[in-house]
């Protein structure tokens, strides 16, 4: 047993651990894998960029996923570098909200008056 780890960076928003929010995201992930295949590649308008964590630290990330290092754990897919052009970085924002309130209706007071941020962090699993 060993622990999967990724650097992340994302336009977004960090949120408390929400219960519903997670079944939500988990029943549309579900269908996908259903209809494609696990591990498969799935339509991006399908589904969100969502980065969650209930183990130990206690939240959601939302927003466009813009580095992801890939996983230190086996070295695979490993991008160690990545310029991110901060130009139409706030249209990537809006887009994103508009397709989590498509997906997501029930859920949109999550996003509601937050301004997204460049997050920056080290994600275990």
């Amino acid at each position: 047993m060993g622990i999967n780890v990724h650097v992340y960076t994302v336009y977004g928003v960090k949120l408390p651990w929400n219960d519903a929010f997670y079944e939500a995201y988990e029943e549309i992930e579900e269908a996908l894998c259903d209809e494609f295949g696990y591990g498969k590649p799935k339509p991006a308008d399908r589904q969100i960029e969502a980065i969650m964590d209930n183990m130990m630290g206690e939240y959601i990330i939302l927003g466009p996923i813009l580095y992801d290092s890939g996983d230190f754990r086996y070295c695979e897919d490993m991008n160690n570098y990545q310029e991110i052009d901060e130009v139409g970085m706030f249209g990537r924002w809006l887009k994103y909200k508009k397709q989590f309130d498509e997906l997501y209706p029930e859920h949109k007071h999550l996003l509601t008056g937050a301004g997204p941020k460049l997050i920056n962090f080290i994600h275990y699993s």
